[in-house]
């Protein structure tokens, strides 16, 4: 007798076959890969016009899928080794089937899906290690081929063994719960193999499950009972590593020998959210049926699964399987986002999206699943359409004193409705018979315990409907203080009143307190209604932060915080056009009919207009206007505030600013036009008529350019000085005395110059041919604006008021500019800033306790308020 010897390996899958019970086959890993489809350019075309791509060998699979780049109908066929191919099979596209539009999970399997988005369904194939794709409509360009492997058809026979091992210890059974419809065998995700590793968020609830969805998985129907599970591991793998879900889309899955599968995580008798009806997963239920429905009628032992699962799930959630309700679409192919639609409670898929599924088989036979359902379901309690859900309630809030709980008994029956308080005793019952069970309790007052409290609605033989009120303190809403940063002036009142709003309940008390930054309440308010109005104004206030509170009854505090900043400055010409902004200083600095000359050069070049300040002096305003013509706005001004018989200044030659101007400006006075070949010879036939004006010796010497060193900084600050005192700014290169200047200053017989700015401005060896020279300068423009304000303005004595100017961008001269007469008027220096910060050297002269006030020239976007602010605290530290 022969002696056969087992290996040990053998003997161990031969044991472990005796022990271990096996619901399904063997769990696997599964081996998903995407696989470029091999066709030459625009594919092999037929005769037809249909493509089709190369036959092509690949690893072996058993599921695929296809994603295309377009909407394309396709067919597939496959074969395994040297074996026939299979028949052509269409896949169908997954028309919504998926996360709702906007949903998280949704936005992440956009972002994953890259070019090539639209997916089929996919296709269970049985083992194979060929394909071919055909389009009958369009290209295959950039299709992929997903394959998918749930059997391991590549796995070593050691391997398989292990498989078989860890099946074997994961198919312990799952306790079923005890339900009055009974629930029926649901095979557990871990008897399955779900692969948990793959699912990276947790599960995600609706409030309840009033409906559900019926699908077909568009995949063959020709697995065997033992390759069903592997279908299911297929289609989770696809869901979530073809498609980028979280997991697979279905809640559950049904074969067609009666197996009903757990789908997505969550629990199988909670409302937790799928991916399996794109638009109305909330709220719904998705059930799949494994294979291809079109016109095939699903089998007795998958239709007698289906209408169990629904039955057991309809008195789960207390939805009526022959009832109907009311879904908001959160957008599908049918219904757009936010169209409320009426559903059967047990409805296919094709009614909320423009597909088929879940086949003509299946969705011809829901009248009859319906009633079926309603035959297994018993004895039922209906919670739809009725105030008794999960809700949340705020205590002594009027527009919530009266809480009605209501419910449908099919068929009639005694009933009894209880109210537990949060430490469990009943505060409420109801009790009655018939059809509808309904009961109303009033919470008005503040006597009730906060908490959640839970009701039930009872009646014997059925499974009673929970749920939780939560008893939450009122709340205080929309509260705000405005503005969030208030000003005051130099003596801590209070420029622009603090107002504090919120919205509160019928018959509410409240109080409103304001703390100062030492601690100390500057502000309280009391008052009674639905509206919080209170108003700080009165009292004095110190810079910092403020803290305010709205209290009320037993809501939660809400606080918020005031910043109150000094700001003492007022805002001229707050726009940031030129034109307007000029028009604006002349406005508030000439009364009608006060002024005897005005000046009018281009608003878009500085060159012509930098020694403009001085010729308008104290007497008038300097005006902007474009090149060729005149400026309504300007007209009205110079209409506005000139007197009869004025002088008008016309900077620059006709190019500048254009003889039809100059016509046009004889009508409010006598023009006379200024100008020379360059800005510096301009200047010069400037200071001929301010020194014949003033009587004075002196000149301002300035640099002349480059214009992209914005040369007018200088300019500026002299010329303000210039305005006041008569005396005129001139232009020089750099490096050399302009010969233009020169002469002038000779013919002119100057006995003495002002040079603006540094050497980098004009340079020594230009002070050195001038008459009597004393430069004001400093480390920036910043500092020669204070030096010439120190050294020039002060003269011995002090000045109270400054203005305040952008001194860095391109477009800032024309404020400056437009000021000078200003400047004059007010005896106010004009200092310098950047459009940010205040400068060293500016907030240092602000500190010295001489000024008292000033004025910021330009809008916000020239000289931010932070600016303003900061030159307040200077001038109030100097006080």
């Amino acid at each position: 007798m022969r002696t056969l010897v087992l290996p040990a390996l053998v003997v161990a899958i031969c044991l472990l076959g005796a022990i271990a019970p096996t619901p399904v086959e063997a769990v696997v890993p599964v081996r998903l890969e995407h696989v470029p489809l091999q066709a030459p350019p625009g594919g092999t075309f037929a005769a037809d016009g249909i493509v089709t791509s190369d036959p092509q060998e690949t690893a072996p699979f058993a599921m695929l899928a296809l994603a295309l780049p377009g909407e394309v109908q396709v067919e597939v066929r496959t074969a395994q080794g040297d074996g026939d191919w299979s028949t052509w099979t269409p896949l169908g596209h997954m028309h919504d089937e998926g996360p709702d539009p906007a949903s998280p999970e949704a936005l992440a399997a956009a972002e994953a899906a890259g070019p090539a988005a639209e997916r089929t369904h996919p296709l269970w194939t049985g083992p194979a290690d060929r394909l071919q794709v055909r389009a009958l409509d369009g290209d295959l360009a950039g299709a992929e081929a997903i394959l998918i492997d749930p059997l391991g058809l590549d796995r070593s026979v050691p391997e398989r063994a292990w498989d078989a091992m860890v099946a074997a210890w994961n198919g312990t059974p799952r306790d079923t719960a005890t339900a009055l419809a009974a629930q029926p065998t649901i095979l557990s995700r871990a008897e399955w193999g779900a692969d948990e590793s793959i699912v990276e968020d947790p599960p995600a609830y609706a409030a309840e499950v009033d409906r559900m969805f019926v699908h077909h998985t568009v995949s063959s129907n020709g697995y065997s009972q033992a390759q069903a599970a592997a279908a299911v591991r297929g289609v989770q793998s696809y869901h979530v590593n073809g498609n980028g879900w979280n997991d697979i889309g279905y809640n559950f899955l049904i074969d067609a020998y009666g197996t009903i599968y757990e789908g997505r995580a969550g629990g199988i008798d909670r409302a937790v959210i799928g991916a399996q009806a794109g638009g109305f997963n909330t709220g719904s239920s998705g059930v799949a049926l494994l294979g291809t429905y079109t016109a095939a009628t699903p089998g007795s032992a998958m239709q007698t699964a289906l209408e169990q699962l629904i039955a057991w799930k309809a008195d789960v959630h207390h939805f009526h399987p022959t009832g109907t309700s009311v879904a908001v679409s959160a957008g599908s192919s049918r219904y757009p986002d936010g169209q409320a639609v009426t559903l059967d409670n047990i409805s296919g898929h094709r009614d909320v999206s423009t597909t088929t599924c879940p086949g003509d088989g299946p969705y011809n036979g829901l009248p009859a699943t319906r009633t079926a359902v309603r035959e297994r379901a018993g004895d039922l309690i209906v919670d739809q359409a009725s105030d008794i859900t999960s809700t949340r309630v705020v205590r002594g809030d009027p527009d919530v004193d009266r809480v009605t709980f209501a419910a449908t008994l099919d068929p009639p029956g005694d009933w009894q409705i209880d109210l537990r308080d949060p430490a469990g005793d009943v505060v409420f019952r109801a009790q009655g018979s018939g059809t509808a069970a309904t009961g109303t309790i009033d919470l008005a007052g503040s006597s009730w315990a906060l908490g959640s409290y839970e009701w039930e609605v009872s009646a014997d033989g059925r499974r009673s409907a929970l749920g939780h009120l939560e008893m939450e303190p009122p709340v205080i809403e929309g509260a705000l203080a405005s503005p969030t940063q208030a000003l005051a002036d130099l003596d801590g009142r209070l420029t622009t009143p603090v107002a504090v709003s919120a919205v509160l309940w019928p018959g509410a008390t409240w109080q409103v307190d304001i703390i100062g930054p030492d601690g100390t309440t500057v502000h309280q308010q009391q008052g009674s209604g639905d509206r919080v109005d209170a108003s700080w104004s009165e009292g004095t206030a110190a810079p910092g932060t403020y803290l305010w509170t709205v209290t009320a009854e037993d809501a939660d505090p809400v606080q918020g915080s005031v910043e109150v900043r000094y700001d003492i400055l007022d805002r001229l010409a707050d726009t940031d056009d030129p034109i307007a902004a000029a028009a604006a200083v002349s406005a508030a600095t000439f009364d009608g009919g006060e002024a005897t000359v005005a000046v009018i050069a281009r608003h878009d070049v500085f060159a012509d207009a930098l020694s403009g300040g001085p010729l308008a002096g104290r007497n008038g305003p300097l005006l902007l206007t474009p090149s060729d013509g005149l400026d309504p706005r300007v007209d009205a001004e110079l209409d506005r505030a000139l007197a009869p018989g004025a002088t008008i200044y016309v900077l620059g030659g006709t190019a500048a600013v254009a003889p039809a101007v100059a016509d046009r400006l004889a009508v409010h006075g006598q023009v006379v036009r200024l100008a020379g070949p360059s800005r510096v010879a301009t200047a010069a036939a400037v200071a001929e008529v301010v020194l014949d004006r003033s009587g004075e010796d002196r000149v301002m010497i300035a640099r002349a350019g480059p214009d992209d060193a914005a040369p007018w900084a200088d300019a500026l600050s002299g010329g303000a000085y210039g305005a006041a005192a008569g005396i005129p700014v001139m232009l020089t290169d750099t490096a050399t005395l302009s010969p233009e200047t020169a002469d002038a200053i000779d013919r002119l017989d100057v006995a003495s110059t002002i040079v603006l700015g540094g050497t980098a401005a004009v340079s020594d060896a230009v002070v050195a041919d001038l008459p009597s020279p004393s430069r004001m300068a400093g480390d920036d423009r910043t500092a020669t604006a204070v030096a010439v304000a120190q050294r020039l303005w002060s003269d011995g004595g002090t000045f109270d008021e400054v203005l305040l100017a952008n001194g860095y961008d391109s477009t800032a001269w024309a404020w400056a500019l437009a000021a000078a007469p200003t400047a004059a008027r007010r005896g106010a220096p004009l200092l310098l800033t950047t459009p940010t910060h205040l400068a060293a050297p500016t907030a240092a002269l602000l500190a010295a306790g001489d000024v008292r006030d000033g004025t910021v020239l330009g809008s916000a976007a020239l000289v931010d308020p932070e600016v303003s602010y900061a030159a307040s605290d200077e001038i109030r530290r100097g006080r």
